[in-house]
């Protein structure tokens, strides 16, 4: 997602853009180097103009003069908000309801019975990458719809959710949407049943709320923390990062999965050679990979 500057501000940010020296190569892999260190992303090459853009506020914000001040004092962690600044300025906080739908599709109508078939009366749910909150309130949701017909079968479901950017995190914690938000993915029966209207916007129902806990993390970082997990969302965030660092993602999180665990991907990212610890389950127009 682009930073994006108010129409009042258009003329400022044209200023800015005029008299800001361009992003120099020596600069740009530095920058590089430092993001992949911070939080994993690997920005790859002729990406300048996307940096730049998402940077551009940032000079403004503390007073610099140029892309190269800026990631000077990036990398010299001088200034440790600046550093949680840039990781909200490059990371990508697209997301809405449902999703491409067959994941909770999947969720309520195979994965959900078949472990209340197994005798299982717990669930524990991981959102990785859960972004603004859409992800796991969805993944919440669907839990609700499938206790309609299968009242109180279990007990207490667990959602946790993590994101590496604060700034997404205390969004979703508050659980608060405008009109524009509510309209990407949800019908007007969800809307009306599990939304509250306020003056600031749309409000998630405490069932749906509770059942979620929101947590910073990077996925660098240990997993161990969050406890085992039943069910893995961790979709479309794995085609940020190096091979290498994807494969110690992937082999970190079925450590950290129950036996029978089920795992999103997703629909470009792939298990490469850890598909051997799966098995394929389809349907609903998608997969999920469910360990053997």
């Amino acid at each position: 997602m682009l930073a994006k500057v108010s129409a009042d501000g258009g003329d400022k940010q044209r200023a800015r853009t005029i008299d800001t020296p361009a992003l120099s190569e020596c600069d740009y892999r530095t920058f590089c180097d430092y993001l992949e260190r911070l939080c994993g992303i690997v920005l790859g090459s002729n990406k300048q103009y996307l940096l730049t853009n998402r940077l551009l506020p940032l000079l403004d914000e503390y007073s610099l003069r140029s892309f190269s001040e800026l990631i000077a004092l990036i990398v010299s962690g001088k200034k440790t908000s600046l550093a949680t600044r840039v990781v909200d300025a490059m990371t990508t906080n697209e997301t809405s309801w449902f999703r491409d739908q067959f994941p909770f599709k999947l969720l309520k109508h195979h994965i959900l019975p078949g472990m209340l078939e197994a005798g299982r009366r717990r669930v524990s749910i991981w959102s990785a990458a859960c972004s603004s909150g859409q992800e796991p309130y969805s993944i919440s949701m669907a839990i609700a719809e499938f206790l309609d017909t299968h009242p109180q079968c279990f007990l207490n479901p667990k959602i946790v959710s993590t994101d590496i950017s604060t700034t997404v995190l205390n969004q979703a914690r508050k659980g608060i949407y405008d009109d524009a938000a509510i309209a990407r993915g949800l019908d007007a029966r969800q809307s009306k049943r599990f939304f509250t209207a306020g003056q600031n916007g749309f409000q998630v129902i405490p069932e749906i709320k509770t059942r979620i806990a929101f947590q910073l993390l990077d996925l660098q970082q240990d997993y161990s923390v969050l406890g085992k997990q039943d069910v893995i969302f961790c979709r479309n965030v794995l085609i940020y990062f190096s091979s290498q660092l994807r494969n110690n993602i992937i082999e970190r999180m079925i450590a950290n999965m129950n036996p029978k665990g089920y795992l999103f991907l997703g629909a470009s990212e792939s298990l490469g050679g850890f598909v051997r610890y799966f098995e394929t389950v389809r349907g609903h127009g998608g997969m999920v990979y469910q360990l053997k």
